[in-house]
């Protein structure tokens, strides 16, 4: 899937495509594994016939577009940012389903971007890092106080909340009689 997108954006038909990202889908019915991909394309304009065509011919008829829509003002951030399967899917698949989901998609990158977005990617790792550098003292002063990454925070020496773990249950031979708590009426 990665291959195809990455053939599709050296053609003349993506060259004012600026940058964009994409999600790799996973699901499974009838007609067994279907593996689709979305993306959120930083361009003017993109003909959705033309699109076809060119993907049509990049998969060698092996998929096709189901939709190319505008858009500004609209959330589709959070349909490109979402799950790789959904949840309720995966709840119904078999064992073996399951296991030829993680085995085939181990170690694979399923969310990535491309043109001016990569360069934007790379700013953001640069300032979170100098962010990490430049820890902020508590404006109070109070040595007490101090600031962590969530990572140093589970890593923390906090106590330990116990674990208690149930007791066996009593031999047979030992018996337990419960007495029935005296009921008292306020008349």
């Amino acid at each position: 899937m990665k291959r195809y997108l990455a053939s599709l954006r050296r053609r003349k038909f993506c060259h004012g495509w600026r940058g964009g990202f994409y999600r790799i889908e996973c699901t499974h019915g009838r007609s067994g594994w279907h593996l689709h991909i979305h993306l959120l394309i930083d361009a003017d304009w993109i003909d959705q016939d033309q699109l076809k065509q060119q993907w049509n011919s990049v998969t060698g008829g092996g998929g096709y577009i189901v939709k190319v829509k505008d858009c500004r003002g609209e959330d589709y951030l959070r349909e490109v940012t979402k799950y790789v399967v959904k949840s309720s899917s995966l709840a119904k698949w078999t064992s073996d389903k399951l296991v030829q989901f993680v085995t085939a998609f181990t170690g694979q990158r399923l969310f990535g971007v491309f043109g001016n977005l990569y360069a934007a990617r790379t700013r953001f790792r640069d300032f979170i890092h100098d962010l990490k550098d430049h820890r902020r003292a508590c404006d109070c002063e109070d040595p007490q106080v101090s600031y962590q990454t969530e990572e140093e925070f589970a890593r923390s020496k906090l106590p330990r909340i116990p674990i208690f773990r149930p007791r066996p249950p009593p031999p047979a031979e030992v018996q337990i009689h419960l007495i029935p708590e005296q009921h008292q009426c306020r008349d």
